[in-house]
């Protein structure tokens, strides 16, 4: 502690010389002052003595032969010394701890945790409307209040709570468990038509089974059933299994002759945006009158891996100028086939057949339309809501 508050004040090491040097002890010792860390070298003494006292040692020397040297000088009075006269610095380096100790007052940034369903971005918008975002100030936050608030505003949250950590706001929450064929399990239930279809084969482990192969069935029909009357008793079971059938799809594309496409010109224009605690600043000036098609870039800043209340956005515009095109009949029923294939490829069903193409030409242009037969399973199932009589 002692070497911290002498550091702190600073000392010199001076070194005494001369006939009788030895003398300058004693009259250190008769006037107070204080040294240390003294040792004799080559008939010269070394010691440390305080800043403050160096200038007394000076006095009380005079009409003596001892030589004083300055060796080193130690302390954070000499490292400033040399700003004493720098005013900007020094005010520079007082501003920016009155900015931080204020900008310390606020949530810098906000992390959600423990979603698996539900996007950052609903709960980040739900903490919007109550009131919180990057920018808020932390002894505004109610975090108890503020995660009941969240749960009446979000149905799917079975819980939610804030935690503060110095200007980072951490947003727990829980999922209600989405409902799925899993949250069925071991509950009655019946198995129902998802689709129209005929019957192609039958594969149920569980339930009683109301439909054969070669029937032909209507969306909403029942298949199995999970209700099993006994002579004694009726059973409710869960229905488990899988009905493969045949199911006919249409799938329809339609264009006109005239049509007017946004044409790239290869003119790309950039914006830019800084967002510091919610505040957006624009770096352009005006709008862009053109059409165009964009996308967006956003770069997080962060400091030791922390991220920091501050965003750049940046849309990249690519610059697109209308123009009139008028298709053939052939160039148009090209586009429209080729069109019409992806769209039946990207389905991704099991396809069985495909029907022929119907072609309905028009005074304005061509519609396109194929069926499909697929095979899939269209089994879907049902809980049975049982009332039960008191």
């Amino acid at each position: 502690m002692l070497k911290l508050f002498r550091y702190i004040t600073g000392y010199i090491t001076v070194c005494f010389s001369g006939e009788n040097c030895e003398e300058i002890l004693n009259l250190c010792a008769k006037h107070s002052v204080k040294l240390w860390n003294l040792r004799l070298n080559k008939g010269k003494i070394i010691g440390n003595i305080r800043a403050k006292d160096f200038y007394l040692l000076r006095k009380i020397r005079k009409r003596r032969t001892v030589k004083i040297h300055i060796i080193n000088k130690k302390g954070i009075t000499f490292k400033t010394a040399r700003y004493n006269r720098r005013f900007g610095f020094i005010a520079g380096v007082a501003l920016f701890f009155v900015i931080l100790q204020f900008l310390s007052s606020f949530i810098w940034n906000i992390d959600v945790v423990g979603n698996n369903y539900i996007e950052d971005n609903e709960i980040l918008a739900i903490c919007r409307e109550i009131g919180i975002n990057e920018g808020t100030k932390i002894k505004e936050i109610d975090t108890l209040k503020s995660a009941q608030s969240m749960l009446i505003k979000h149905k799917k949250l079975a819980w939610a709570s804030l935690n503060i950590e110095g200007c980072k706001l951490t947003v727990n929450v829980t999922e209600i468990k989405r409902a799925n064929e899993d949250d069925y399990q071991n509950v009655p239930s019946n198995l129902i038509a998802a689709f129209d279809g005929e019957i192609k084969k039958i594969d149920v482990t569980s339930g009683n089974v109301l439909i054969k192969i070669g029937d032909t069935v209507h969306k909403g029909d029942l298949l199995v059933s999970g209700v099993i009357e006994n002579q004694s008793s009726t059973l409710f079971v869960d229905s488990k299994g899988s009905v493969t059938a045949a199911t006919k799809r249409i799938f329809t594309v339609s264009e006109n002759f005239n049509q007017t496409k946004n044409i790239k010109t290869g003119d790309i224009k950039k914006r830019s945006v800084i967002e510091f605690f919610s505040i957006r600043i624009p770096l352009y000036l005006g709008k862009e009158s053109k059409d165009y098609i964009s996308r967006e870039e956003t770069l997080d800043v962060k400091l030791f891996g922390e991220k920091l209340p501050i965003n750049k956005y940046s849309k990249y515009m690519q610059i697109t100028e209308p123009k009139k095109v008028i298709y053939t009949e052939e160039e148009l029923l090209e586009i429209l086939k080729n069109k019409l294939q992806n769209n039946i490829n990207k389905s991704g069903l099991d396809i069985i057949e495909e029907g022929e193409m119907r072609v309905d030409l028009s005074s304005g242009g061509i519609t396109l339309s194929k069926q499909i037969i697929t095979r899939e399973d269209i089994a879907q199932k049902q809980p049975i809501l049982i009332n039960s009589i008191n």
